[in-house]
């Protein structure tokens, strides 16, 4: 708990996206949970170049459209 982490995740590349989607975000673990044999956690915190990923989703789908 209280840790501070950077999660990365990588959203592969598909039709029409011409290249994949890098999601960085930083913050601290706020809760551990467990369910069954599965162990998991929550981080709150903020993405990184938050306006930069809004403008690729946004260019993505309207190139969609």
């Amino acid at each position: 708990m209280n840790v501070e982490i950077e999660v990365q995740v990588v959203v592969p590349a598909s039709d029409p996206a011409p290249s994949e989607l890098l999601f960085r975000h930083t913050g601290r673990v706020v809760r551990i949970q467990q369910c069954e044999d599965l162990l998991g956690f929550a981080v709150a915190g903020e993405f990184e170049q938050d306006n930069a990923i809004q403008k690729r989703i946004t260019a993505s789908t309207l190139g969609q459209q």
